[in-house]
C-alpha cells in the first residue's frame, strides 16, 4: 500500500447513518489527557439542512453538494457549525478507459483520485470521507461566500486580479509539485474565503476530475474534460477517437486556464470566441485579449503575464513556479511571500462546494 492509499484510509470516518432522519453520527477515539492508557469515545451528529431535499450548494456531473449542521457534539465544540458534504453515487459515473485501473471492492479508481487529492491537499485533513452501499460522501469546509463565478459581474481591478492570481498560482505550484493536474480550473472552482471590503482570498476547489501523472511525467491522456472558456486549445481541439474524445493534458493546461481567468476578471469578457481561438491556435490570428486588456489600461507586465500563460505552444507557457515568481505578481504586492505551511493552508483546499 502506497503513502497516498494510507492517507485515504487514515481520513476515512467511522459513521452510523440514519437515512430517514438525515442524520450522520461520527464516532472516533481521542486520548484522554487525564489517563495514561484509556481512550474516550467522541461522537458528533450532523443533520442535513432542509431535510430530504436538503440545501443544495451545488451539483454537476460528478455529484451533489449538500449543507449539514452539527446538532450534537459531546465536547460542545462544533454544535451550530456547518459543513458541506459532496455525495457521489458509486454507479454510473464517468470512467477513464485509458487508465484501466480498478479500485478496491467499494471504491473505484475514480473516487480514489479525488480522495487522494482530498487527503493530500486539504486542511484540516480530519474532515474526511465515508461511504454507504451506494454512495461516497466527502465532508468539506463550508464557505458562505460561494465561488468566484458569482462575482464576475463585479469590477475586478488589476490589483484584485493580481491578488487572486497569486493565490491560485501558489496552489497550482503545490499541486503540480506532487504531479496533480487540476484539469478544470475556472471561477466556479475558486471558492471565496474573504471578499471586499476585505481583500479577496480564494481557495482552489473541485478535485473531482483532477488526475495524478506518473512521477516525473508531465502528461496525461484521457477523455476531454473541462469548461470550454478556460480549456487550453490543445485540449479543445484534440482529435476525436472511436471510443471517445481523447485529449493530452499537461500542467500547461492549468496555466492556460489561469490566464483565461485573469482576462475574464479584468475585462468581464472571455479571452476568445471560438472562431478567434481557432485562428490563434492555427497561427492565423492575433491574441485578441491584448486589445481588451489595453482598453482597460492594464499594465504591460499584466498583459505579458497573461500572454506568457496563454502561449500557443504549451511548452512555452509559464510553469506554476515561474508564474508565482513573475514580476507582475511581485509588483505592488500587499503581502510577503507565504511559507510552505501557509501555502498548504491558504491556497489549496477541499473538493469544490459549488460544481458548475
Amino acid at each position: 500500500m502506497g503513502w497516498d492509499d494510507e492517507l485515504i484510509d487514515d481520513s476515512e470516518l467511522c459513521v452510523r447513518v440514519e437515512l430517514k432522519k438525515h442524520l450522520v453520527h461520527h464516532l472516533s477515539d481521542i486520548p484522554d489527557p487525564d489517563a495514561e492508557v484509556s481512550q474516550l469515545p467522541i461522537e458528533e451528529t450532523w443533520r442535513r439542512v432542509g431535510g430530504s431535499d436538503g440545501e443544495l450548494l451545488g451539483k454537476g456531473g460528478f455529484g451533489r453538494v449538500h449543507k449539514e449542521e452539527c446538532i450534537h457534539d459531546v465536547r460542545g465544540i462544533k454544535v451550530g457549525r456547518y459543513r458541506a458534504v459532496k455525495v457521489m453515487k458509486k454507479g454510473g459515473q464517468q470512467k477513464d478507459k485509458t487508465e484501466g485501473q480498478k479500485g478496491d471492492k467499494n471504491l473505484k479508481a475514480y473516487y480514489r483520485e479525488e480522495l487522494k487529492a482530498l487527503a493530500k491537499f486539504s486542511n484540516p485533513r480530519s474532515f474526511g470521507w465515508y461511504e454507504s452501499s451506494n454512495c461516497i460522501y466527502i465532508t468539506m469546509e463550508y464557505l458562505e461566500h460561494g465561488d468566484l463565478q458569482q462575482y464576475l459581474t463585479e469590477h475586478f481591478s488589476e490589483d484584485d486580479t493580481r491578488n487572486i492570481a497569486s493565490q491560485v498560482v501558489k496552489g497550482l505550484e503545490f499541486m503540480h509539485k506532487y504531479h496533480f493536474i487540476h484539469r478544470d480550473l475556472k471561477p466556479a472552482n475558486l471558492l471565496v474565503v474573504d471578499k471586499p471590503p476585505r481583500n479577496w482570498r480564494v481557495k482552489i476547489g473541485d478535485f473531482g476530475i483532477s488526475k495524478r501523472t506518473a512521477d516525473g511525467v508531465d502528461h496525461y491522456s484521457t477523455a476531454r474534460i473541462g469548461t470550454q472558456e478556460y480549456m487550453a486549445p490543445e485540449v479543445y481541439f484534440a482529435p476525436r477517437e472511436r471510443d471517445g474524445e481523447k485529449a493530452s493534458y499537461t500542467r500547461a493546461a492549468d496555466m492556460w486556464a489561469l490566464g483565461a481567468i485573469c482576462v475574464r476578471l479584468m475585462t468581464r469578457k472571455p479571452v476568445f470566441y471560438i472562431d478567434d481561438l481557432v485562428d490563434y491556435y492555427k497561427r492565423e490570428g492575433p491574441f485578441t485579449a491584448d486589445d481588451a486588456l489595453s482598453s482597460r489600461r492594464i499594465s504591460e507586465d499584466g498583459r505579458a503575464y497573461v500572454r506568457e500563460l496563454m502561449a500557443r505552444d504549451p511548452s512555452l507557457r509559464l510553469t506554476a513556479q515561474q508564474a508565482a515568481r513573475h514580476r507582475w505578481i511581485f509588483c505592488s504586492r500587499r503581502t510577503a511571500p507565504a511559507t510552505t505551511s501557509q501555502l498548504q493552508t491558504l491556497y489549496v483546499m477541499l473538493p469544490c462546494l459549488l460544481m458548475k
